[in-house]
């Protein structure tokens, strides 16, 4: 049996039907969890309180996962239990549960990094990640080997295996090891001029920057599809199934390919 500390971050209160239950009810039958709610409108800092609260209990409680559920996710019974069984059969550090945006072009919240400023080449989709072939738990590198190897329109050209951006609405990673005290929730925002004088917005969310932090610090991130986990707004988008307005693919790159002439922008350091 293993302590697991769950982080549950929600903006004022509120959770959805089901995250509740999951949360305190059901979340495992192996494990001790101990979940621990933070509300705020300032999700990074509440993120980053939930995590400092991790690491100073974690030698009197003996925490070796710091797990993370968002308030509008509701996972299957004993996620817990599945998640870490997963992690262990593959050696990942970091678990994330891929989950599709509240959008019916069931893009998902996993995203491959580009090795760029704000690092997005793109986001993977439901169709993709749901293709027999793509591997159920994956890294960047099963990841990028898959997409390559996917049919028309599925398949990506030239994928950059620099890092597998995760999403943290669902998360398990590692408390017990040396870079576990380096981990950080950051979101990074810059508004960029270009050369013919418009301006253009970016962004880091605290997700990917956690995710991508982590593989810096030597963890292995990995995602995956085992686990079932609904994604809950003005309607439910479950990570099982999509509907025929599924994007096929938008796996292409997001970043600013034009010479930037005025950026501000905090450096991406780890």
């Amino acid at each position: 049996m293993q302590r697991i500390f769950l982080a549950l971050p929600s903006y004022d209160g509120w959770r959805c039907d089901g995250n509740a239950e999951a949360a305190h009810k059901t979340a495992t039958r192996k494990h001790q969890v101990f979940p621990v709610p933070k509300g705020g409108s300032l999700i990074t800092g509440s993120c980053n309180y939930l995590l400092a609260t991790a690491l100073n209990a974690r030698e009197q409680y003996g925490f070796t996962w710091f797990a993370m559920l968002h308030a509008d996710i509701a996972p299957e019974p004993f996620f817990i239990d599945k998640m870490i069984d997963e992690a262990e059969a593959h050696g990942a550090d970091l678990l994330s549960v891929v989950i599709p945006l509240k959008s019916t072009d069931c893009l998902t919240s996993t995203n491959i990094g580009s090795g760029r400023r704000f690092m997005q080449f793109g986001r993977l989709t439901m169709r993709q990640v749901h293709y027999h072939s793509f591997p159920r738990t994956f890294d960047i590198h099963m990841a990028a080997d898959a997409l390559e190897s996917l049919p028309p329109p599925l398949g990506v050209a030239n994928v950059p295996r620099v890092a597998l951006l995760a999403n943290t609405g669902c998360m398990i990673v590692r408390l017990d090891q040396p870079w576990s005290d380096r981990l950080l929730f950051r979101q990074l925002d810059a508004m960029f001029q270009l050369d013919d004088g418009t301006y253009q917005a970016r962004d880091l969310s605290e997700d990917f920057y956690f995710s991508w932090r982590a593989a810096r610090l030597g963890a292995r991130v990995m995602c995956t599809t085992t686990v079932q986990a609904t994604h809950l707004g003005q309607y439910q988008f479950p990570n099982d199934q999509f509907g025929p307005l599924a994007i096929a693919n938008d796996c292409v790159e997001r970043e600013i390919a034009t010479e930037i002439k005025t950026y501000y922008h905090t450096p991406v350091t780890a």
